[in-house]
């Protein structure tokens, strides 16, 4: 089985962390500690071994991903922490050598990446066969869930897809 994430991060992660560090840590580690946090708790992102270092509200990640969406993704969600004031994204996309990966997944999420229509603030592509998807997470409307699904099926290989896309409509 496969699993691709897409989507933004998840501002409530940070809701339980103190707004004040401590005596004992330093600003600058303070905030490469939230950022940290931020990526690892983040649900849309797989989050490997990305780190982040922080310097006077400045912030470099480091680390490898497996896509150059997530590498993207962990730079929206580290410039989302409060008190960051610029990214610097030294992430290195290599290729997965586990085989877990699912080749379907990666050609779906390519296809809806394409898409210059795709807004989706979270999206899971999980490959359940070697020729069914089911597509987790959440859109702003019921026509981009549709539209989402209609994607994903036109994919060579796609034989079945489960539209499971919750819809929020954003406020």
């Amino acid at each position: 089985m496969g699993l691709w994430l897409l989507g933004a991060g998840d501002p409530a992660v940070l809701a339980a962390a103190p707004s004040i560090a401590t005596p004992h840590i330093k600003p600058d580690q303070w905030l490469g500690w939230k950022v940290d946090t931020a990526l690892r708790y983040d649900r849309y992102l797989d989050y490997r071994d990305v780190r982040a270092h922080a310097r006077n509200g400045e912030v470099v990640l480091t680390g490898t991903v497996l896509t150059g969406f997530e590498k993207v993704h962990a730079a929206q969600v580290a410039g989302g922490v409060p008190g960051v004031t610029r990214v610097t994204n030294d992430i290195l996309v290599v290729e997965d050598t586990t085989g877990d990966e699912s080749d379907l997944a990666r050609r779906v999420r390519d296809v809806l990446l394409q898409d210059p229509a795709m807004k989706v603030p979270a999206l899971a592509i999980e490959t359940v066969a070697k020729d069914a998807i089911i597509l987790h997470g959440i859109v702003s409307s019921a026509e981009l869930k549709t539209r989402i699904g209609q994607l994903a099926s036109t994919v060579a290989g796609v034989r079945h897809v489960d539209n499971d896309l919750d819809v929020e409509p954003v406020q």
